[in-house]
């Protein structure tokens, strides 16, 4: 899972394409942005999320270390991903934790201020935050280090690889009028932009984990969705808490008292504690909470995240390992949980249990009456499902949804250039050892298709794909 996700993220920072989140379309940079130099990270993040290694070598691994300081801070998320996988939890947290505050210092020095690191932070910070929480003595040791690096050394990298995700790129790239604004605020100024991100950032640090004391007027505005420290200061803070420490005996004291505070939602995401105890897998409160009549379908105001969509994406074991951990799932859906409800941006628990490839929960929500033909024009089951076998190289899962009536001959997505894009198309990408019982599935449904109109065979081979493989693969993958 650690490596699909690192795969995904490789090809969003790629220079030679740039995903637009909400169109799923892809677009080149064009104009000043083609001249940011991100060659050797792109080099670096394909050799860790190269899938035919789930394990790189430490070699690899100690060059990155070796040469942080060349490196834009994408490459030091993804190795924080790497690391984390290899159960090298402390040092993940260490680079992830340098990689986040470089990119602020990147961020508060580009002039595109909707350029941010947004998808880095939201696709590795949940693992490393769950278990930074839960050691907090180690990590403010770890912080005080990160501190301390990021102030002594010095970037030696293309800061402008920020703007890539901004914008002004993205509107460059689809041929509005070019800016002739500088991308960067001018040099001269970076010593100071860089010391006052360092001085704000460990001191918002702080306050995002809760590492402060107990002053309800905490700035809660650098606070992500999985501090309980987000309800300071309000009705539900004792019941937080009480939560956070699965404390199940004064959970149910206290709801006892004040059964409102079952739905008390904290003010910055509209989270409530049901919600929030099943992103921090913390099962004992969720399960109280459950049995003493929370709801498994509250919406929270950010994104429209029930508890259900939440335990349907949990990539964790309770150990930190990666890997299934379906108790939430099926203890939400047994009380009532709809395995149909949606998020604001059409996604629903199917839709996320398929994309993050996990065949056991896509099989309970089924069972539970999921629907497989879910989510809107730009998200879909199978669609997500389809980016699966790029690193689990096996198709069953997207075998599983088409025997369970998934609609295969309904486009998958629209490229830029309004072109229309099938399953066909999206197998292109399972690149399989020829003879393997993947590849064996992959041509058997490739003949299942052909059967029903579709014919694999015909579609497009990616052009880049001649520059890395032999012909006589390219005739039969």
């Amino acid at each position: 899972l650690i490596m699909r996700r690192i795969l995904l993220l490789f090809l969003l920072f790629t220079g030679l394409t740039a995903y637009a989140q909400v169109t799923n379309v892809q677009v080149e940079p064009k104009g000043v942005y083609q001249e940011i130099n991100i060659s050797k990270e792109r080099r670096v993040i394909q050799l860790l999320a190269d899938t035919s290694d789930s394990n790189p070598t430490a070699s690899l691994i100690d060059s990155v270390e070796k040469n942080a300081n060349q490196y834009a801070p994408p490459v030091l998320y993804v190795l924080s991903g790497v690391l984390f996988n290899q159960k090298r939890y402390n040092e993940a947290c260490f680079w992830f934790y340098v990689a986040q505050l470089r990119a602020r210092y990147d961020v508060n020095r580009c002039t595109d201020k909707t350029a941010n690191a947004d998808e880095y932070n939201e696709g590795f910070g949940p693992n490393i935050k769950g278990y930074a929480a839960r050691h907090l003595d180690t990590l403010k040791t770890i912080i005080k280090k990160v501190v301390d690096f990021v102030g002594t050394n010095e970037e030696l990298y293309d800061q402008r690889w920020i703007n890539l995700t901004g914008m002004d790129a993205m509107g460059a790239s689809l041929g509005e009028k070019p800016t002739n604004k500088a991308l960067s605020a001018d040099k001269s100024q970076w010593p100071a932009i860089k010391k006052k991100t360092i001085d704000t950032y460990y001191s918002d640090f702080k306050d995002e984990l809760g590492l402060d004391n107990e002053d309800p007027t905490v700035d809660k505005s650098h606070m992500l969705g999985y501090d309980y420290a987000l309800f300071k200061g309000t009705p539900a803070w004792e019941l937080a808490k009480a939560v956070q420490n699965q404390d199940t005996v004064k959970i149910a004291a206290i709801i006892s008292g004040s059964k409102g505070l079952l739905e008390y939602r904290e003010p910055k995401f509209g989270q409530t504690l049901l919600l929030m105890a099943v992103q921090t897998l913390k099962f004992e409160s969720a399960k109280t909470l459950i049995f003493l009549g929370a709801d498994p379908n509250s919406k929270d105001t950010y994104d429209g995240t029930t508890p259900v969509i939440a335990a349907a994406k949990i990539i964790l074991a309770d150990n930190y390992d990666y890997g299934s951990n379906p108790k939430y799932l099926k203890l939400l859906l047994e009380h009532k949980g709809n395995p149909n409800t949606s998020g604001k941006r059409g996604n629903t628990p199917l839709t996320e249990a398929c994309g993050i490839g996990d065949i056991e929960y896509v099989k309970i929500l089924v069972n539970a009456g999921a629907n497989v033909n879910s989510g809107n024009n730009f998200i879909s089951p199978l669609y997500n499902a389809c980016l699966a076998p790029m690193t689990t190289k096996e198709p069953d899962l997207v075998i599983y949804l088409i025997q369970k009536g998934a609609d295969y001959k309904k486009p998958l997505y629209k490229t830029i250039d309004g072109e229309n894009k099938y399953i066909t198309d999206e197998m292109r990408e399972w690149r399989f050892d020829i003879g393997s019982e993947g590849y064996k599935k992959k041509m058997q449904l490739a003949e299942f298709l052909k059967k029903n109109g579709m014919d694999y065979w015909r579609t497009s081979i990616p052009k880049e794909y001649y520059k890395h493989y032999p012909k006589e693969y390219l005739d039969k993958y």
